[in-house]
């Protein structure tokens, strides 16, 4: 194929989803899964961000899984917002050619038409717009320069105090509250909306950043659950899998997940030597140091701390179960 038959083979999303305007929903979809695999991408150094934050640690702790999962995160969740943007100026407005406008000049028409026609349903977004214009200009930052990325807990801040609760708002506004429902997790007693419980946290508790860590991770492995995603055949494969292990791996035990509710969540273990007053040692007792699912992916480290004092109605993953 030469380079004219390359640009003129392609299609327009409505010929096949009648119901979807553009991509939208799948840019956000990638914006979500990068910010919540943050974690994941710093498990190992964790202690680090939570401890000993100083600049001589920070190469450890930014590696190349998060500077790639933080940039994507801003690039889509700037790319959805600009789609949503445009959707709207088309829905309301005269104004011809919107595709070709710029988002900021796109937003602030949309800001102006907001106030002149008193469209009260969506002053949420003019309302936001001193987040929206920096995200944009982080986004042009990103594309443009390619040198600055945003640190752990400040993406936690723009995700958890800005970004999620605008996102609710544009489901409530589209009659559409249950998207992204498949993002929950297991307590005790219910199951609970991780886009909620982030958005509870950094409105009502003070940042906690093991808490918002935990609950990333529940977010990047609900959107591996194959109750969702049908990614196996056999329900009980991955099951019987971490049952092999299990087996083979003397200091691990089989727990509930609380993300796919399989039994497929191993906690791994070492033995560690209690001292007592006169440094004489006593009886081992063992130490969770990870849980992996082998179901849904869901990995946590012993250095999240206790999760059952999270306030999320949780069992602690790091004790082992009699």
């Amino acid at each position: 194929m030469n380079i004219d038959n390359i640009k003129n083979d392609g299609f327009f999303i409505k010929q096949y989803y009648e119901n979807a305007e553009n991509i939208g929903i799948l840019t956000l979809t990638i914006s979500l899964k990068s910010y919540f695999s943050t974690y994941n991408s710093i498990k190992n150094n964790f202690s680090f961000l939570k401890n000993d934050n100083s600049e001589e640690n920070q190469q450890h702790i930014y590696n190349a899984s998060y500077i790639k999962n933080a940039s994507e995160s801003i690039f889509h969740i700037q790319h959805y917002l600009e789609l949503y943007v445009k959707e709207i100026l088309k829905k309301e407005s005269n104004i011809r050619k919107i595709d070709r406008l710029g988002f900021s000049v796109a937003y602030d028409k949309l800001c102006k038409l907001i106030k002149e026609k008193g469209l009260v349903k969506y002053k949420f977004i003019s309302d936001a717009k001193t987040w929206i214009t920096y995200i944009n200009t982080y986004r042009n930052k990103i594309a443009h320069s390619g040198v600055y990325v945003i640190k752990y807990s400040a993406l936690d801040y723009l995700f958890g105090k800005y970004i999620l609760p605008f996102l609710k708002k544009v489901f409530k506004e589209e009659s559409k509250e249950s998207r992204f429902s498949y993002l929950q997790f297991k307590s005790k007693n219910e199951n609970k909306n991780i886009l909620n419980e982030l958005i509870n946290h950094f409105k009502n508790e003070q940042y906690n950043i093991s808490k918002t860590a935990l609950l990333k991770e529940f977010g990047r492995a609900s959107f591996e659950n194959p109750n969702f995603h049908k990614l196996f055949d056999d329900k009980y494969k991955e099951t019987e899998k971490a049952n092999e292990f299990a087996r083979i791996n003397i200091n691990s035990k089989i727990i509930d997940c609380p993300i796919c509710e399989y039994k497929s969540l191993i906690q791994e273990f070492d033995y560690i030597e209690e001292f007592d007053e006169n440094g004489a040692t006593g009886n081992d007792f063992p130490s969770v140091y990870k849980v992996k699912c082998n179901t849904c992916s869901l990995e946590v480290y012993h250095n999240l701390d206790n999760t059952e004092s999270m306030n999320l109605d949780l069992n602690n993953l790091f004790i082992l179960k009699e």
